[in-house]
């Protein structure tokens, strides 16, 4: 068995099920791949929903309590029986060649590699300006623009939900870290432990899978705050990251600070200490934002909006430090 693709779910077994059905699709050879389900906790007659699936690949479900993302997938690994483990959110829609992708990128590799693959929108899903800044920020995709970063990649290269990597080094890492319970972060914990034991990431943007994931921009910005929290219990188990996540711009004085961030402190402390100033950039983006015309002069609103709520969530972590 080369792949085994581990994919957690809780309480969306109609999500889960289109997923898997669309695995059936994949050109890679059935033999040569496997699927483990690991259910996480979902309630009864949801469970009920995701036993009755029948596939014509190999295919386990596993269930457990409710325990997280990480503990899902931790599970999901040490039921995995394939070379390389490929981490699948439930809402990934996986291209025909997706695992065939993933799977010659690791065969062809001349050193210890996890591959990410790209997460673009289903293409039936009609563009709005908030999907089109999700998509333009790299959000979901860090990947997509490698020329925001110094190198060519993300300075904190993290797995998403469509990433593979061996099974070898998966175990020899630490897994992931089942202590990150809020969403964000556990990701971003084992691509920086990777990434310090040399492991080199590849994105293959022909390893394509839809992400089935809408989200209005209210729920956005409440899950911006969780991430917020969850990246200040990164930042205390791995200090180095405290410059390249821009934790320093809570925590040093303006003066110690590089030009630019100096002028993304001032913008910071003003707005989270007069929130109020986010009145007008919100009722612009509730006015324009049906409009996919406006997306453009709409982008920096969306990421001042976003950005404060990702700061009162820092904000909160580091204030409930003992």
């Amino acid at each position: 068995m080369k792949l085994s693709v581990v994919i957690p779910t809780h309480n969306r077994p109609e999500v889960l099920r289109r997923t898997l059905r669309a695995l059936v699709e994949q050109t890679l050879e059935r033999e040569r791949f496997e699927v483990v389900v690991v259910d996480d906790g979902s309630t009864e007659p949801n469970r009920e929903t995701i036993r009755g699936f029948e596939a014509p690949y190999e295919y386990r479900l596993v269930e457990k309590p409710q325990g997280g993302l990480a503990s899902a997938r931790n599970v999901g690994a040490d039921q995995a029986r394939g070379e390389y483990l490929h981490f699948m959110d439930d809402d990934v829609l996986p291209h025909p060649d997706l695992l065939r992708q993933h799977l010659e990128s690791h065969e062809a590799a001349q050193e210890e590699t996890a591959v990410v693959g790209a997460l673009p929108y289903p293409l039936e899903v009609k563009m709005n300006t908030f999907l089109w800044y999700l998509e333009q920020s790299g959000h979901y995709d860090l990947y997509k623009h490698p020329r925001k970063y110094p190198g060519g990649k993300p300075p904190m290269p993290p797995l998403n939900g469509n990433s593979s990597l061996s099974r070898e080094a998966f175990i020899r890492i630490g897994k992931y870290d089942e202590t990150f319970r809020r969403y964000g972060s556990e990701d971003l914990d084992l691509g920086y432990r990777l990434d310090q034991a040399g492991v080199c990431f590849l994105y293959n943007p022909q390893a394509i899978g839809y992400h089935d994931h809408i989200k209005k921009f209210d729920q956005f910005c409440i899950d911006m705050e969780t991430a917020g929290e969850s990246l200040i219990q990164l930042y205390h188990k791995h200090p180095a990251i405290r410059s390249s996540k821009k934790i320093d711009l809570l925590e040093d004085p303006l003066r110690s600070l590089p030009g630019k961030k100096k002028l993304v402190k001032i913008i910071m402390t003003l707005t989270l200490r007069a929130p109020w100033l986010l009145a007008l950039p919100r009722v612009v983006v509730r006015l324009a934002g049906p409009f996919y015309a406006l997306r453009r002069p709409l982008f920096p609103f969306y990421r001042w909006i976003s950005y404060y709520h990702y700061a009162v969530g820092m904000q909160r972590g580091l204030s409930a430090t003992p």
